[in-house]
């Protein structure tokens, strides 16, 4: 399996806090709503539970990379893969939130 390309998924996460900025900022300077508190509440869950998941994965990362230094050094990438493994969780809900907010907008 080829490693996604560092740029190309850079450019895409770019796009995509784009796509829920545009869409969430006008929705959150409009009066009060069910709607719009309830998806308030929703952005600031995601945001605690994608920054804990990415410390579960930091950490995940690291405790297996530890296991396994007894039997072959580390890798030269190391922190980069450790640092991929903090941020995948964040750039999954914000590609998730980008694709339902766009279906929803067009609605």
């Amino acid at each position: 399996m080829t490693k996604p390309d560092p740029i190309a998924q850079a450019a895409e996460d770019m796009f995509a806090a784009w796509q829920v900025l545009a869409f969430r900022l006008p929705m959150l300077a409009m009066q009060s709503t069910p709607s719009r508190r309830k998806e308030a509440q929703r952005m600031v869950t995601e945001k605690a539970e994608a920054a804990f998941d990415g410390a579960l994965a930091w950490q995940r990362y690291w405790a297996l990379t530890s296991l396994e230094l007894w039997s072959k050094p580390l890798a030269p990438n190391a922190l980069q893969e450790a640092a991929d493994a903090w941020a995948a969780p964040g750039r999954k809900t914000l590609r998730a939130n980008a694709r339902r907010l766009s279906r929803r907008k067009g609605r």
